[in-house]
């Protein structure tokens, strides 16, 4: 089975220093023996969720059938030897491992087969550890649930866990090009366009993965940057050269969606549209993000604060943005590091200011500052029910989640 590491976050990495296993506990549903202090979720949302996300691989993988019981697994795992571990307890306990095309960089997914019994597992990578899976049966057996949830409660900011440098990684084998099948050209789809997020959940860990549709049939699977009216062409070119598995062509098929990038599996996900213009992609509620009026002045205060440490370092880091009715603004930030190693510790911290005037207008902040710069942000407004006020409780700027201080 091969290592994936976590990708580079934009905000700051939290390292997650995990125990070595002392004891063992076991699976009650496959008798699979799971490292020490493991956690079973009883959470019945988290075990939806999970299968949905598991019927969402299966299809993409042509493994028929449905899910028939779902478990999830906090585990506890020291370095990525330890997956190594996991895997030959799989093998121990009679089961056939076969990993799985994934586009996703911090998630492993796989197959374990023991006689008639399929069970289709993923391990995510986060502040913990998560290992999901269902065991599946004909389409007629009693399911498990994959709905889409609700409006999604407020965010938390996006937070990642440091892993170990992955081992090589095999490339697979490829027929000649000549044998190879010819593609479907993909659908661009009518009335799918703008700036979409959801939120995904891995243990105590949330992730916000966003989709901003092109009328053209691409989609960019991360936020853009520089503003979206219009959108920056340059950055979109520079998307494409230096990061193409962060672009896909996407097509609907059915009740799914299919992305396609470049080189990969095309990944299939559930996809349903509401009345309000959101979506559910992969069973997950996926908002269309709202946009701030053309022009707009406010009169408030965000600040955003986060920070990580492990392994001896500590990072954290703070900003405030101010926004005024005469269409100013203040802005100013403040970073600092400390390193332990050897008996020492070396500390840095650094910190800004900037003022300026700002036009707010869509989902572009322009900020002309006094020093003669001008930078350009992709923000968004995000209202929770029962907000008082006529200002979001949460604005993203750059997808930096930042919260009105009252």
């Amino acid at each position: 089975m091969s290592h994936r590491a976590w990708p580079a976050p934009l905000a700051a990495a939290l390292t997650l220093t995990l125990g070595t296993a002392l004891a063992q506990s076991r699976s009650a549903m496959t008798g699979i023996t799971l490292p020490a202090n493991s956690r079973a979720s009883a959470n019945a949302a988290q075990l939806r969720q999970a299968a949905a996300q598991l019927n969402s691989v299966a299809r993409a993988n042509k493994i028929s059938g449905q899910c028939k019981r779902t478990e999830a697994f906090t585990l506890q795992l020291d370095d990525d030897d330890a997956i190594d571990d996991l895997e030959t307890g799989f093998r121990k306990a009679g089961y056939a491992v076969k990993e799985l095309p994934s586009d996703s960089d911090d998630e492993l997914a796989f197959t374990l087969r023991k006689g008639q019994q399929t069970l289709v597992a993923t391990i995510a990578f986060g502040d913990t550890t998560v290992l999901t899976w269902c065991a599946y049966g004909p389409a007629n057996a009693s399911t498990v649930p994959a709905t889409r949830s609700a409006t999604p409660s407020a965010p938390t900011a996006s937070r990642t866990a440091a892993r170990p440098a992955p081992k090589p990684i095999t490339p697979p084998v490829r027929a000649p090009a000549a044998l190879q099948p010819t593609a479907r050209p993909p659908a661009v789809t009518a009335g799918l366009g703008g700036l979409y997020f959801r939120l995904r959940i891995f243990g105590n860990t949330t992730i916000e993965e966003y989709f901003y549709f092109l009328p053209d049939g691409q989609v960019t699977l991360v936020l853009p940057q520089g503003g979206l009216d219009p959108l920056d062409q340059r950055w979109l070119a520079e998307l494409r050269k230096r990061h193409p598995e962060n672009m896909a062509s996407y097509r609907l098929e059915g009740g799914d969606i299919v992305f396609s990038i470049p080189g990969k599996p095309p990944r299939r996900e559930s996809f349903a549209r509401d009345a309000d213009g959101n979506l559910s992609i992969g069973g997950l509620f996926t908002k269309r993000v709202a946009r701030f009026a053309n022009g707009q002045r406010m009169s408030a205060r965000y600040s955003y604060a986060g920070g990580a440490s492990g392994g001896g370092t500590s990072v954290s880091a703070g900003s405030t943005l101010i926004l005024r009715a005469d269409g100013s603004f203040s802005a100013s930030g403040v970073a600092g590091a400390s390193m332990s190693a050897g008996g020492q510790t070396e500390t840095a911290r650094s910190s800004s200011q900037s003022s300026g005037r700002y036009q707010l207008s869509g989902n572009t902040l322009v900020l002309s500052h006094v020093d003669g710069r001008t930078t350009r942000h992709t923000v968004f407004p995000y209202f929770l029910k029962g907000d008082p006020g006529d200002y979001p409780r949460w604005f993203y700027l750059d997808g930096a989640q930042m919260k009105l201080m009252r």
